[in-house]
């Protein structure tokens, strides 16, 4: 299984924070936002498969990385 990091910015990879959704052994989904080194301040959430898509939108809603409308 693959990790799938989510940037918002056209930056180099991993130069910024990005988002780690990542497979766990237990059959979850790890959300973690790398936006500091520090493991224990990073956010994150833990979802069964079926809330996986619910988590990814409510993380980008409390971001505010929606696309913006023209």
């Amino acid at each position: 299984m693959l990790d799938l990091c989510v940037q918002q910015t056209d930056v180099e990879a991993y130069s910024g924070p990005y988002l780690r959704v990542s497979p766990v052994a237990s059959g979850m989904i790890e959300f973690r936002y790398l936006d500091t080194a520090i493991e224990s301040r990073q956010w994150h959430r833990t979802e069964v498969p079926t809330q996986a898509v619910w988590r990814l939108e409510a993380f980008f809603d409390q971001l505010g990385w929606r696309p913006k409308s023209t």
